[in-house]
């Protein structure tokens, strides 16, 4: 039997992919955190990877894809992953798929935008 791989933007994302899922409650990280910075910047490196998958619409070999954004409100932003995403326009539309244990103006389930540029991870599934 053939388990599916998971593909990430970042090395960072499996491992948080799993406590998203889990809904653990967030891990503050400070703004100057140079392992995340590296992550985000590693998987905005590695978007198009990301979108050629996506673009083929082959649910059979790619089942899921998931794209984190920063959602802010004042001075607070949390890190969500948005499932179900499509891509038009330069921008991912998806349903936030975790918990938001900060920010109160979203919750699980709402639809959300994020330009491709400012998506801080990405994770997909290849059967």
């Amino acid at each position: 039997m053939n388990m599916p791989r998971l593909l990430s933007g970042s090395i960072l994302g499996i491992l948080i992919l799993s406590a998203t899922f889990a809904e653990e409650p967030p891990h503050p990280i400070e703004n100057n955190d140079n392992r995340m910075d590296a992550a985000i910047t590693e998987a905005r490196s590695r978007i198009d990877e990301f979108l050629g998958a996506l673009k083929s619409n082959n649910k059979e070999r790619y089942p899921k894809f998931a794209v984190k954004a920063a959602v802010t409100e004042g001075e607070h932003v949390e890190h969500l992953w948005l499932s179900d995403v499509t891509f038009k326009d330069g921008h991912f539309v998806g349903k936030i798929s975790n918990q938001p244990h900060v920010i109160i103006k979203v919750k699980r389930g709402d639809e959300y935008k994020v330009a491709k540029d400012k998506i801080s991870d990405w994770i997909y599934a290849d059967a």
